[in-house]
């Protein structure tokens, strides 16, 4: 349409002047990986989030960006929600549309800053103890290989920000020529309180579910001759299925030792009742199936080892299926990319059963 094309190309003029704007003024990297974390969320412009993100990154990987700041120094809360560019028109989803490809390829570079956000959020949120007490100072509330995870995470999301913006911007379009929805960080403030829950809702519910429509989205950019975004797809959608493994991963952890970690303070804390119970009991008849099934065929006790094994993956889809329960409104939809959702380490447990589909 050349007039909806006019009107993208007038919206998008200023968007790149924002772009080379925001490139000259990214401020240092703070201190330590934490206030880096909150810097990036407190940071408006989307240029800005993923240029931070990058030297924030080169220097966490050279070594010289510790995980707290100075001891005796205050560490930062993450704020409530990310700060968001003013060129960004946002509105519900429903008043969206992505029906065309310079919409769609938009699309893609707003969730990729959004999922900026969303890396340095769990970060920031759910990565420190901060003193339970007077005098009491911060720690890490995860291992080194939590923050690993996330930092690669959001990296990669930085890096996907800047791709799809190169190729919107050869589409004629720019971040802000079209509106976007905020329904993502919707979820995340709904989550905010629960390491568990931000893991099952936003990395295995959400996350994944960009897994299952990958498959049509390639087959519409490819039937329009566009190859250049299908190679672009292509490669960033395979480094999603590890941002999925890594909320699986972290996931199966919690369920585990049964502990999650509050939001904000990031102490250690029981999982909600209701979560607990479904999570012991569905390990008490697993193991008791299992043995069952092992005494009817071979007369024989299963060993310990199969025991645990067993146990363990009842307790991990019990509770993803409680936290999606109580956590998530809508329907976990077919069809899904099961071939993917493999390779993250999703047990098709999770998703695939329909008593676990809320209508």
């Amino acid at each position: 349409c050349p007039m909806a094309a006019t009107a993208a190309k007038s919206r998008a003029e200023p968007a790149m002047a924002f772009n080379a704007d925001e490139e000259a003024t990214v401020p240092a990297v703070p201190g330590s990986l934490i206030e880096a974390a909150v810097a990036v969320l407190n940071t408006a412009g989307g240029f800005a989030k993923a240029a931070l993100t990058e030297r924030a990154v080169e220097a966490w990987r050279a070594g010289s960006l510790p995980l707290l700041p100075d001891a005796g120094k205050e560490v930062p809360m993450p704020p409530a929600e990310p700060a968001r560019p003013s060129y960004v028109e946002l509105l519900p989803p429903g008043k969206v549309s992505n029906k065309s490809r310079l919409a769609g390829i938009h699309a893609l570079v707003h969730a990729e800053s959004c999922a900026i956000d969303l890396s340095w959020d769990i970060i920031a949120r759910f990565g420190v103890r901060r003193g339970a007490g007077a005098g009491e100072p911060a720690a890490a509330a995860m291992p080194p290989a939590f923050f690993e995870d996330w930092v690669r995470v959001a990296a990669e999301e930085a890096d996907h920000f800047r791709s799809w913006h190169a190729r919107l911007e050869e589409w004629g379009g720019a971040y802000g020529c079209i509106p976007a929805h905020s329904s993502l960080w919707s979820s995340a403030m709904e989550t905010a309180d629960s390491l568990a829950a931000r893991l099952a809702i936003i990395h295995c519910v959400h996350e994944a579910r960009g897994l299952d429509v990958y498959p049509l989205a390639r087959r519409k950019l490819d039937g329009a001759g566009d190859k250049l975004s299908v190679a672009l797809l292509d490669r960033n959608a395979r480094m999603e299925v590890d941002h999925v493994g890594a909320g699986v991963r972290w996931l199966k952890r919690i369920a585990e030792t049964g502990r999650d970690v509050a939001g904000g303070t990031g102490l250690e804390q029981a999982l909600p009742a209701k979560w607990e119970a479904a999570v012991e009991a569905a390990a008490a008849e697993a193991v008791s199936e299992a043995a069952a099934a092992d005494a009817a065929a071979t007369d024989a006790c299963p060993a310990a080892d199969a025991d645990a094994g067993v146990a363990a993956r009842a307790r991990a889809t019990a509770l993803f299926h409680s936290i999606t329960a109580d956590r998530f409104t809508g329907r976990l939809r077919p069809p899904f990319n099961t071939e993917w959702r493999d390779l993250a380490g999703m047990p098709r447990e999770w998703y695939e059963p329909a008593e676990h589909m809320a209508e």
